[in-house]
């Protein structure tokens, strides 16, 4: 009996002992999932969802108020935003043209509502980020410390599985191609990484359409005379100028302006109404005959469709890397700081 009095007393010593001790906590394997919660956080912010439940769960309306919702708006004041106002129309009009004829080609609408003369309410682009503010966020981020759009973009939506990247990179090409053909139409100016935005779901989206048509930055110089913007960056993205994705851009660009030309006659009939006794900066920088005349040109509307698609696959050229662009691009980054 003794010794197993003994064996009992040491036994219990040992569970004391093991009691008192601190419990350490095993840590959690951070998984695919994890890191691209925070990866996404750093790159985009707070999702709009999560901000829409946070302010309905504050307000002291949204229980009582039928028919209420969050949206999120920007105010802008000391521009005219009319001609903001025509933009989001003319692209709005192509927007339901694309889809009427059954093309893959992407366009964001947003809605502008003018406040007076000089100010005016816009529509946010929602679970989106300029491409400025992006590789800002991300510069710190160990697996996009490269600054480059592509290295980000192929390994956050990678992060999300083969099949969510191939969407997301089908979405940046279906958008880019509506949006150079939009561009060329409506010549969109100061097209720096400040006024493109990349979405969640990996659109690239322009905004800001305060220069167009005969009017563009520093007193009308015409700086950005391609016909659109077409980065190195852009191109890097969908995998080269040799790439499947670029031809599929080439492709979409190419049926993007042969429709465009069928809504030619609707569109510039919107625009000439717009026109009328018109002060917008847009039609009088150079002239209001000379602006809708240049954009119907643009339209080539005397070309066959063979000579169309030459001639649509010319200003994709044109626009490649175009020598000013990239000068427009380092201007915006040394005065501005637009990455």
């Amino acid at each position: 009996m003794p010794p197993v009095q003994r064996s009992l007393s040491s036994s219990s010593t040992s569970v004391a002992a093991v009691a008192a001790s601190p419990v350490v906590p095993v840590p959690r394997p951070v998984t695919i999932h994890d890191a691209f919660e925070q990866l996404s956080l750093q790159a985009f912010g707070e999702s709009f969802s999560s901000r829409r439940r946070r302010v309905q769960a504050n307000s002291r309306y949204y229980a009582t108020m039928k028919n209420t919702d969050v949206c999120s708006l920007i105010y802008k004041h000391g521009d005219d935003v009319r001609c903001e106002v025509m933009a989001t129309q003319f692209i709005s009009f192509f927007a339901r043209a694309f889809e009427a004829a059954g093309l893959p080609l992407y366009l964001h609408p947003y809605c502008v509502l003018i406040a007076s003369g000089n100010s005016g309410f816009v529509e946010t682009v929602k679970d989106a980020i300029s491409v400025d503010s992006l590789k800002k966020n991300v510069a710190s981020h160990p697996d996009c410390a490269q600054g480059s759009l592509a290295h980000f973009f192929h390994y956050y939506f990678a992060l999300q599985g083969p099949a969510a990247h191939a969407k997301a990179l089908e979405r940046f090409v279906q958008s880019m191609a509506a949006y150079s053909v939009l561009s060329y139409l409506l010549q969109l100016k100061d097209r720096h990484n400040g006024n493109l935005l990349l979405t969640m779901s990996g659109a690239l989206v322009h905004i800001d359409y305060g220069f167009l048509l005969s009017h563009s930055p520093g007193a009308n110089l015409n700086f950005e005379n391609a016909p659109f913007k077409l980065t190195a960056e852009q191109i890097a993205v969908m995998g080269g100028e040799s790439s499947e994705h670029y031809g599929y851009f080439q492709l979409l660009v190419i049926r993007g302006f042969l429709e465009a030309r069928k809504h030619a006659h609707k569109a510039l009939l919107l625009l000439e109404i717009m026109s009328q006794e018109s002060r917008l900066p847009c039609f009088t920088a150079g002239g209001i005959e000379s602006s809708l005349t240049a954009l119907r040109d643009r339209f080539q509307l005397d070309l066959s469709e063979a000579e169309a698609v030459e001639y649509a696959y010319s200003i994709i050229e044109q626009s490649s890397n175009n020598w000013r662009t990239v000068q427009y691009d380092k201007y915006q980054n040394i005065t501005n700081g637009i990455a």
